[in-house]
């Protein structure tokens, strides 16, 4: 994942030599907080389809001053068929709020957790990185994202670093387990 990081550190997206200029018609869409999002993502789940057209998006978020700046901002985001998809939405306006790094992680990560067991299984994963690296693509007009090949390789490389992780977790937890139970009593103590 380091030369995936670095390439886009580098042109900037990540803060690198530049920040990529944000879209002005998307402007209201960022700095929003954590109370904000959360409603705003409840009225999202709650009343519309994964997907939203021009007034469900101006519905679900309430900050244009007016219908010509909505109608800017919905354009803005190139919209298919004149929806568009709510999640990818979502995580590039959480990745643009003023939240701390990790309030806004978890709720990108409560967003993405689609089958709601508490963990973001490698699928999950893949949505989320695809979702909101295409987001921020379209709040940011310069913004160089990494292709589908070098993601694909970051993912991987990032799920065989967490399954060594969890590996070495797992082991340490049982040789805890070992030692509180008595087992390394006589061998560590003589």
């Amino acid at each position: 994942m380091g030369k995936i990081a670095s390439k886009i550190w580098s042109k900037g997206l990540l803060g690198g030599f530049g920040i990529p200029e944000l879209s002005k018609p998307l402007e209201p869409l960022t700095f929003w907080s954590r109370a904000d999002l959360i409603e705003a993502y409840q009225h999202f789940l709650d009343d519309c389809s994964q997907t939203l057209d021009r007034h469900e998006f101006t519905d679900v978020f309430q900050c244009f001053s007016d219908t010509i700046s909505a109608d800017a901002a919905f354009h803005a985001l190139h919209p298919r068929k004149g929806k568009l998809d709510g999640n990818t939405i979502f995580g590039a306006v959480v990745a643009t709020s003023n939240q701390t790094f990790i309030s806004k992680v978890s709720l990108i990560y409560s967003i993405y957790d689609m089958d709601g067991d508490g963990a973001l299984n490698k699928a999950e994963f893949t949505i989320v990185l695809r979702s909101l690296l295409h987001g921020l693509r379209l709040f940011y007009n310069d913004a160089v994202m990494p292709n589908d090949a070098e993601l694909e390789v970051a993912i991987d490389e990032c799920f065989k670093r967490w399954a060594e992780l969890v590996e070495l977790w797992e082991t340490g937890r049982r040789v805890i387990w070992w030692a509180r139970c008595g087992g390394l009593s006589g061998h560590l103590f003589t």
